[in-house]
């Protein structure tokens, strides 16, 4: 039986129908979408984010044969290759799927099937856990509108779970739900606490983009063990040991010997690890003497105290990292980053002047936290407060805020809250449907439309001819009109030429390096921050800039979109796109009409 949003009698057993048919149809939806793929996954593949073709890659050289540690991409900047950060946990969660499925059929159609199925999986799971949480938690109403915003919201039921989508954001958001989710969830402190910190320490071993979801979590839990919240106390010391042993045996596990001890910011190693045996430390002292003092603005001072000399210990070793993964860039391939990838824009610019992509990403848990955030003050403030229901959903609000915050650094930030999002679309809805039903007033019907309608029809909406909904500047510019020249169809054309270098954009070298065995030459990759700034600015510069890159990266061939605008109307690289003869660049023949090869004479 389950507590309803309002903390009042348990949901019917017989309504829990609704619940399943409501799983159902996300299942069905899911499913339904994988088999559209299926009969061609190489395709979608081609056509998909950069960092799942180079991720299928990396798992297809594995099966070839490519050390377990061995990071590197070889046929990207070959023969040294391109060092990728990337965790191969992920590789052999793929590869549990394709192994088996190798012994009955060949291994590229295994492989086809390994990413359709991978990323179906890890959403199916979170939709279970997800229904059972938002059940426990808040309701079997919440429940049922949680998994429909988990299908409808972009970037759980679009972005990063349909079939082909393999790059690690999937997986590090199921990890990290999995984590927020042992902080609102009645049952065994201490087991939850284990459980979050191992999930926690998962996602660090995967990647680090959560890493600020991760140190929020462990101060709720620190937090409430300062409050002496029931088992508390258990659950901090088991989720901070939890994370520093699982962190440390996944970093061994994926990390060779000879690099244990080089201190790299892009990747899990000796500076995070430090971070989390000094936190495992902190939460041992604390329970063992700072717990015991009795009134609680001295367990929060010392606590802050433990804190504040742990920090002085590590800093520096920590101090390199702050700067963050691209800090030790050159500044115009910062520029590059930020000018080229909506998502790592701030929010607030794209989101006023109508970008579609940052509209899907951002209002639906804007006005669903913005709502939740008034009843939530309502509830503490008006007296009428369940302390369980109030203090899960004042959990959610400060990983929602977060996130919304965090995306005013960058719009792909939004996904520090992703754990919490559909919980507080689903515990917000139920509480407007339950007051609408017994007040029959105009606010919560209000608030009701205002959630609902971003939340599951903001695709449909940006569709609709307004003004004010406009693609991003890099679709229009390039992607957009390049989607024709990234068909397997079409760059598959180039495999009648033998091994050569290519010179390409980021949007093409990838998808090049999928269907032949061409060298690329670019790569949005910040281990190599020359690689990085070739994929965008020789194309958007002049025939001097574009010329010399040619000459740099020693390449055989320049690889252009017929008629395509690459960033820049006046480039060298757009004219020769539109035609332009120029010396020492020889049209070669034979190739699919959509694209432009020349030959660069050496």
């Amino acid at each position: 039986m389950s507590e309803d949003p309002n903390g009042k009698s348990p949901a019917p057993a017989a309504d829990s129908r609704w619940l399943w048919l409501a799983l159902a149809l996300a299942l069905v939806i899911a499913l339904a979408k994988a088999l559209g793929v299926a009969s061609d996954p190489m395709g979608k593949l081609a056509s998909a984010d950069n960092d799942d073709i180079i991720r299928f890659l990396q798992v297809k050289a594995w099966f070839d044969g490519q050390g377990w540690f061995d990071g590197r991409m070889y046929q990207l900047l070959a023969p040294e290759g391109l060092d990728l950060h990337w965790s191969r946990y992920v590789d052999l969660g793929i590869a549990a799927i394709v192994w088996p499925l190798a012994h009955i059929m060949d291994l590229d159609r295994a492989l086809g099937w390994g990413i359709v199925i991978w990323p179906v999986l890890l959403f199916v799971i979170l939709l279970w856990a997800t229904a059972q949480t938002a059940r426990h938690s808040f309701g079997l109403s919440a429940a049922i509108f949680a998994v429909l915003a988990l299908i409808f919201w972009y970037p759980t039921g679009q972005g990063y779970f349909p079939a082909t989508r393999i790059d690690h954001h999937n997986i590090q958001i199921l990890l990290t739900s999995g984590m927020v989710f042992t902080l609102i969830l009645p049952g065994r402190a201490p087991v939850l606490g284990l459980i979050g910190g191992a999930l926690a320490g998962l996602s660090l071993a995967i990647g680090l983009e959560m890493l600020l979801s991760i140190a929020l979590a462990g101060m709720v839990v620190a937090g409430r063990a300062v409050l002496k919240r029931p088992g508390a106390e258990a659950q901090f010391l088991r989720f901070c040991l939890s994370i520093s042993c699982v962190s440390l045996l996944a970093f061994a596990g994926q990390t060779a010997p000879s690099v244990w001890f080089a201190p790299r910011c892009d990747v899990l190693s000796l500076p995070y690890l430090a971070l989390t045996i000094m936190g495992a430390a902190i939460a041992t002292t604390y329970v063992l003497s700072v717990g015991r003092l009795q009134p609680v603005a001295q367990r929060l001072g010392g606590l802050i105290l433990l804190s504040a000399l742990g920090i002085v210990v590590l800093f520096p070793l920590i101090e390199p990292c702050f700067a963050g993964p691209y800090g030790a860039l050159p500044d115009e391939v910062k520029q590059v980053i930020h000018e080229t990838i909506i998502e790592a824009k701030p929010a607030l610019t794209p989101l006023l002047s109508g970008d579609k992509a940052t509209f899907v990403h951002i209002i639906p848990p804007l006005v669903a936290t913005l709502i939740a955030s008034g009843l939530w003050l309502w509830k503490v403030f008006g007296g009428s407060a369940q302390s369980q229901v109030t203090g899960r959903l004042g959990i959610l609000l400060l990983f929602a805020w977060l996130g919304l915050i965090g995306s005013l650094s960058q719009v792909r930030l939004i996904l520090l809250g992703a754990q919490a999002y559909p919980l507080l679309i689903g515990y917000t809805l139920a509480v407007l449907f339950a007051l609408r039903g017994r007040s029959r007033g105009l606010l919560p019907t209000l608030g009701f439309l205002a959630v609902v309608t971003p939340t599951y029809f903001a695709p449909a909406l940006t569709q609709i001819s307004l003004p004010f909904f406009k693609s991003s500047s890099t679709e229009v510019d390039f992607a957009g009109q390049a989607d024709i020249c990234r068909k397997p169809e079409v760059l598959s054309s180039l495999n009648t030429l033998e091994k050569s270098r290519i010179f390409a954009s980021s949007n093409l070298s990838a998808p090049m390096m999928l269907v032949s065995n061409h060298i690329g030459l670019t790569g949005p990759y910040h281990r190599s921050p020359a690689a990085m700034a070739d994929g965008v600015l020789p194309f958007a510069q002049d025939e001097t800039a574009l010329r010399k890159a040619l000459a740099r990266t020693d390449a055989d061939h320049l690889l252009l979109c017929r008629n395509a605008t690459h960033w820049n109307e006046a480039s060298f690289a757009t004219k020769l796109a539109n035609g332009l003869q120029a010396k020492g660049l020889t049209p070669v023949e034979g190739i699919h009409q959509e694209l432009v090869l020349l030959k660069v004479e050496k």
